[in-house]
């Protein structure tokens, strides 16, 4: 059987250096470790150029898919100075698994873990957890 469908993207982004996440967002960190990605721990406070997404809304699916209501979420990152406790779990880009840490930690990834849901206890207080370095 012929397929017809086509993707197009509607954005576009630059993979970061690295992801910081804190230590109790813990659905995020299992998430990331079933999937084979090594996940680093920051050993002191870090000082960081960080870039944070501000969430101007997000809405969930009527029907549910698989299980769950997908989330949509927009915003934009924004840069800012930000010091981080020791604890900060590290997701490095340039490991073998980084492109899939990106598609998993990207809050627009159609694919991700803010679509599947699992961030919804940040994302219905208006903030995305995780942080990332360019």
């Amino acid at each position: 059987m012929r397929e017809f469908g086509t993707f197009a993207a509607t954005a576009t982004e630059v993979v970061p250096a690295r992801y910081l996440i804190p230590a109790d967002v813990d659905v995020a960190l299992d998430r990331l470790e079933a999937h084979g990605l090594r996940i680093g721990t920051a050993d002191a406070a870090l000082e960081e150029t960080i870039e944070a997404f501000r969430v101007d809304s997000s809405s969930v699916a009527e029907r549910e898919f698989q299980g769950h209501r997908e989330r949509t979420v927009h915003g934009a990152w924004e840069a800012r100075q930000a010091t981080l406790p020791a604890g900060t779990r590290i997701v490095e880009t340039s490991q073998p698994l980084g492109r899939l840490a990106f598609y998993l930690l990207e809050p627009r990834a159609d694919d991700g873990l803010a679509a599947w849901a699992l961030l919804d206890e940040w994302l219905e207080r208006g903030e995305y957890p995780i942080l990332r370095v360019r």
